[in-house]
């Protein structure tokens, strides 16, 4: 006679061999086949790329803005130097 076990889950389970890693095709594929609506995917991904490049643009503007803010110290720094200059010039022209 022939037996067939109907029951899930009673059989011997795989092991995984990669220690504490996650199997991400596995949860991937269990992922995909769970979601029906290509729409609603498309629009996850939708949120995701905008996410990435909204910080993506932040960390530009933060960048951008940093190096501006030096470029003018420096800048300033210039013009205090140069100022004693300029007077001294002027004195000197004026003394004439």
């Amino acid at each position: 006679m022939i037996e067939i076990n109907l029951l899930p889950g009673s059989g011997k389970k795989p092991r995984n061999r990669s220690g504490a890693g996650i199997n991400f095709a596995g949860v991937a594929s269990g992922f995909a086949s769970k979601v029906s609506d290509p729409l609603l995917l498309s629009a996850v991904a939708s949120v995701v790329v905008a996410a990435v490049v909204i910080g993506g643009m932040f960390w530009h503007q933060r960048a951008q803005t940093s190096r501006l803010n030096e470029s003018l110290q420096k800048a300033e720094q210039d013009s205090i130097n140069y100022s004693g200059v300029i007077r001294e010039q002027r004195a000197v022209d004026f003394a004439r």
